[in-house]
Protein backbone atom coordinates (compact mmCIF):
# COMPACT_ATOMS: atom_id res chain seq x y z
CA UNK A 1 0.00 0.00 0.00
CA UNK A 2 3.24 2.31 0.90
CA UNK A 3 4.40 1.74 -2.47
CA UNK A 4 1.02 2.66 -4.28
CA UNK A 5 0.31 5.39 -2.32
CA UNK A 6 3.91 6.75 -3.08
CA UNK A 7 3.37 6.36 -7.02
CA UNK A 8 0.30 8.06 -7.28
CA UNK A 9 1.68 10.97 -5.06
CA UNK A 10 1.65 14.44 -5.87
CA UNK A 11 5.36 14.35 -5.63
CA UNK A 12 5.86 10.81 -8.29
CA UNK A 13 3.03 11.96 -10.94
CA UNK A 14 5.13 15.03 -10.96
CA UNK A 15 8.28 13.54 -11.26
CA UNK A 16 7.13 10.76 -13.84
CA UNK A 17 5.17 13.92 -15.53
CA UNK A 18 8.38 15.79 -16.05
CA UNK A 19 11.21 13.06 -16.28
CA UNK A 20 9.55 10.72 -18.50
CA UNK A 21 6.90 12.67 -20.08
CA UNK A 22 4.03 10.53 -18.89
CA UNK A 23 0.38 11.30 -18.58
CA UNK A 24 -0.66 11.49 -14.76
CA UNK A 25 -3.02 9.76 -13.13
CA UNK A 26 -3.71 12.71 -10.53
CA UNK A 27 -5.93 15.30 -11.97
CA UNK A 28 -4.59 18.01 -10.03
CA UNK A 29 -1.09 17.20 -11.58
CA UNK A 30 -2.93 17.06 -14.78
CA UNK A 31 -4.03 20.50 -14.72
CA UNK A 32 -0.99 21.89 -13.03
CA UNK A 33 0.92 20.52 -16.85
CA UNK A 34 -2.01 21.83 -18.76
CA UNK A 35 -1.44 25.50 -17.27
CA UNK A 36 2.61 25.06 -17.82
CA UNK A 37 2.72 23.33 -20.77
CA UNK A 38 4.14 24.60 -24.22
CA UNK A 39 0.84 24.78 -26.71
CA UNK A 40 1.21 21.49 -28.46
CA UNK A 41 1.54 19.84 -25.39
CA UNK A 42 -1.25 21.17 -23.93
CA UNK A 43 -3.37 20.54 -27.34
CA UNK A 44 -2.62 16.92 -27.06
CA UNK A 45 -3.62 17.22 -23.28
CA UNK A 46 -6.66 18.45 -23.93
CA UNK A 47 -7.80 15.23 -26.36
CA UNK A 48 -7.94 13.14 -23.16
CA UNK A 49 -11.31 15.18 -22.35
CA UNK A 50 -12.70 13.37 -25.35
CA UNK A 51 -11.33 9.93 -23.91
CA UNK A 52 -12.80 6.47 -22.21
CA UNK A 53 -10.62 3.99 -20.72
CA UNK A 54 -10.05 1.02 -23.14
CA UNK A 55 -12.45 -2.03 -22.08
CA UNK A 56 -10.40 -5.04 -20.60
CA UNK A 57 -12.40 -7.79 -22.29
CA UNK A 58 -10.33 -11.23 -22.67
CA UNK A 59 -11.68 -10.57 -26.76
CA UNK A 60 -9.42 -7.41 -26.61
CA UNK A 61 -6.63 -9.62 -27.66
CA UNK A 62 -7.98 -10.43 -30.74
CA UNK A 63 -8.61 -6.84 -31.59
CA UNK A 64 -4.63 -6.06 -30.90
CA UNK A 65 -4.00 -9.04 -32.83
CA UNK A 66 -6.42 -7.72 -35.64
CA UNK A 67 -4.45 -3.93 -35.33
CA UNK A 68 -1.08 -5.45 -35.25
CA UNK A 69 -1.91 -7.18 -38.75
CA UNK A 70 -3.14 -4.44 -40.23
CA UNK A 71 -0.36 -1.89 -39.22
CA UNK A 72 1.92 -4.50 -40.20
CA UNK A 73 0.55 -4.68 -44.07
CA UNK A 74 0.09 -0.32 -43.71
CA UNK A 75 3.78 -0.07 -45.18
CA UNK A 76 3.43 -2.82 -47.72
CA UNK A 77 0.13 -2.21 -49.32
CA UNK A 78 -2.47 0.58 -48.96
CA UNK A 79 -4.92 1.77 -46.25
CA UNK A 80 -7.67 -0.27 -48.02
CA UNK A 81 -5.76 -3.72 -48.08
CA UNK A 82 -3.99 -2.96 -44.31
CA UNK A 83 -8.24 -2.66 -43.33
CA UNK A 84 -9.24 -5.67 -44.95
CA UNK A 85 -6.04 -7.60 -43.40
CA UNK A 86 -7.71 -6.27 -39.66
CA UNK A 87 -10.95 -7.59 -40.43
CA UNK A 88 -9.57 -11.18 -41.93
CA UNK A 89 -7.79 -11.69 -38.69
CA UNK A 90 -10.48 -10.33 -36.71
CA UNK A 91 -13.18 -12.46 -38.39
CA UNK A 92 -10.38 -15.31 -38.16
CA UNK A 93 -10.36 -14.90 -34.24
CA UNK A 94 -14.11 -14.28 -34.22
CA UNK A 95 -14.48 -18.19 -36.19
CA UNK A 96 -11.93 -19.88 -33.76
CA UNK A 97 -13.75 -18.67 -31.07
CA UNK A 98 -17.11 -19.36 -32.20
CA UNK A 99 -16.09 -23.42 -32.87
Amino acid sequence: MSFTRFMLSDECQTLWTQGVQRIPAQEQVLHRLSATAAPNKRMILSLLDHTRPMPTYPFMIHVWEALNAGLTELPLSNPEQALKKMEQTLQASWGALQN
